[in-house]
């Protein structure tokens, strides 16, 4: 069921902007019927011209669609860097790799902690593909560290050369291109992305079937997971891939990912019959991917049993899973804010700190809603992150 909303007007060069990817989009469909919806996906966020994150359209922040935690708070950075640091502390010559900065303040702020507590990498690469992201974290960067901003590498691909440290992704995982299935009498069809010229509209077809489908619901079958007709849902088969591809040459440290997601029993929820898709246009979020190509993010929550099975397959140990509360408390944020308290006197500025850091730690929020996932390579340790509370037996 779509959900009505008020969304703002384009202006023309919105307009204009998404009109050309629409029209590239409707070619490769009459040209092949129909085309996979991770295609879809793919091009609407990462065409190199046109694309949501490779275009020069705010994407973070008040004028953009979408505030992250390290934007609510400085606190989620400098309780991450807690994390690293300990990480780091076991590698020898290590590096941090972050994939997809943003706007830098995570980086940013993640360095000023390491500086603080004597952890600094020998290397802070940042994979990103957005020129215009690139610019902007340099600039971010380089206002804060001038004297770190030569540590700092911008990176098209992971590192080809053997290294050590720790990656991380913060809300990265979910902007993964998905494909979309739905039931129909009780067998599980791609729900494929047409057009249809009449109404002038991108819609569902659903008709294509293949092996890896098949295989990933008997999969689901033999966990006991069976879905209704008419049940609607995403899989994100590239994770796999991409993991193994990210981590192939890290020869000793660990992977931190962070995201809103579930487990799979979480995720296949019978009840949960439309999936977990969602669109967010200048704070609005709503569930009409057909609209605004190139202008609206498209995200689906995160399967964390399959990303740490793809973390198994790609030769990495279970380090740990919990969420994102937990997390940040685990690594000092209530020390870390006690000091603060004691060295603030404005009351008004102690409040907003106060109110910041409950967006990132109440259920009702973001505390329960984001979890995270730590993987490891050749490392022995037990995150001091996930010490508070282990939440390994739901995945």
């Amino acid at each position: 069921m779509k959900v009505e909303l008020d969304l703002p007007e384009l202006t023309d060069d919105e307009r204009a902007h998404s009109a050309r990817l629409a029209h590239l989009l409707v070619e490769k469909i009459k040209a092949n019927g129909s085309i996979p919806f991770s295609e879809y996906f793919a091009e609407c966020l990462y065409h190199p011209e046109l694309g949501y994150y490779t275009g020069a359209l705010p994407k973070f922040g008040s004028s953009g669609d979408f505030v992250t935690a390290p934007m609510i708070s400085p606190y989620f950075s400098y309780c991450l860097a807690n994390q690293i640091a300990e990480i780091l502390a076991l590698c020898e010559s290590p590096s941090v790799m972050e994939v997809g900065a943003g706007t830098g303040v995570m980086a940013t702020d993640i360095l000023t902690q390491l500086k603080a507590i004597n952890a600094l990498p020998k290397h802070y690469y940042i994979l990103e593909i957005s020129p215009v992201l690139r610019e902007r974290q340099r600039e971010s960067i380089a206002k804060t560290h001038p004297d770190l901003i030569d540590r700092v590498i911008w990176l098209n691909e992971p590192p080809k050369e053997a290294w050590q440290g720790c990656i991380i992704g913060n809300e990265i995982v979910d902007a993964l291109p998905v494909e979309r299935f739905t039931i129909q009498n009780g067998e599980a069809y791609y729900a494929d992305v047409g057009y249809d010229e009449k109404s002038e509209q991108f819609i569902t077809v659903a008709h294509r079937q293949d092996e890896q489908l098949t295989e990933f619901m008997a999969q689901l079958a033999e966990e006991n997971i069976t879905l209704p007709d008419g049940y609607l849902s995403e899989v994100c088969p590239m994770v796999k891939n991409w993991l193994a591809n990210l981590t192939q040459t890290l020869t000793k440290g660990a992977v931190l990912m962070i995201d809103y997601g579930y487990s799979r029993q979480q995720y296949y929820m019978q009840e949960r019959v439309e999936g977990t898709l969602i669109a967010h246009f200048k704070h609005r979020v709503h569930n009409s991917w057909e609209l605004f190509q190139g202008l609206q993010d498209l995200t689906a929550n995160v399967d964390f049993t399959l990303l740490a099975e793809a973390g198994l397959e790609a030769d990495l140990d279970f380090l740990g899973y919990t969420s994102q509360a937990y997390f940040l408390y685990g690594n000092g944020l209530e020390a870390m804010l006690t000091e603060a308290k004691e060295q603030i006197s404005d009351e008004m500025a102690w409040y907003k700190i106060a109110q910041a850091i409950q967006i990132l730690v109440l259920p009702a929020e973001m505390g329960e809603r984001f979890k995270v996932l730590a993987l490891g390579k050749n490392i022995a340790i037990e995150p001091q992150g996930f010490t508070l509370y282990d939440m390994s037996q739901q995945l």
